[in-house]
């Protein structure tokens, strides 16, 4: 499926450009918005779904 191969490729980008502005916005809030455990929900959820 083409379609399928671009749906993914595009995904896995905008996973990686939503998981770079969390891990930013978790280092400019210090922790006070995002809670370690909760921003690792964030960071990883790929692994919990396999």
């Amino acid at each position: 499926d083409e379609d399928n191969k671009w749906r993914r490729i595009l995904d896995r980008g905008l996973k990686a450009h939503l998981y770079r502005q969390i891990r930013q916005a978790i280092c400019s809030s210090s922790g006070k918005y995002f809670p370690h455990s909760w921003a690792s929900i964030f960071i990883s959820p790929d692994r919990r779904r396999r």
